[in-house]
């Protein structure tokens, strides 16, 4: 196909005839597509549906030190959790610290922090105010 400049008026018509037509056959479809990110299918989330079933209003809420989990645990933490991460990221569990569901928090506590505190020692972003 030519560069679009170097198409005459009638060439440009043309092909915009042709992908308005192709639009329209596509449009006919009537298909409806959910494109934000992150969204699993009907399959995967089945997958997922007898979990919600291991725990209820009767199960023990204790860890192995007895804290109550419903009560968010420790400051670093619940530690089978942090064990857990531990375990998959092959480091010691003193070396994790176990959040909240959101990422996107955490990372800006971290960055905020970072900016405000300084970072191993490093000085902090001076504060210039607006």
């Amino acid at each position: 196909m030519k560069a679009y400049k170097d198409m005459t008026k009638e060439e440009l018509e043309q092909l915009k005839r042709e992908l308005e037509q192709e639009f329209k056959t596509e449009e006919a479809k009537g298909l409806s597509l959910n494109m934000a990110r992150g969204k699993p299918g009907a399959s995967q989330l089945a997958l997922a549906m007898p979990m919600l079933d291991v725990i209820n209003s009767s199960s023990d809420m204790k860890t192995l030190l007895g804290n109550d989990t419903r009560n968010y645990g420790d400051l670093d933490g619940i530690g089978e959790c942090r064990k857990l991460m531990a375990d998959m990221m092959e480091v010691k569990k003193d070396n994790v610290i176990v959040c909240g569901n959101s990422s996107l928090n955490i990372m800006y506590d971290t960055v905020a922090r970072s900016m405000t505190f300084g970072v191993n020692g490093a000085t902090p972003l001076p504060c210039t105010g607006i």
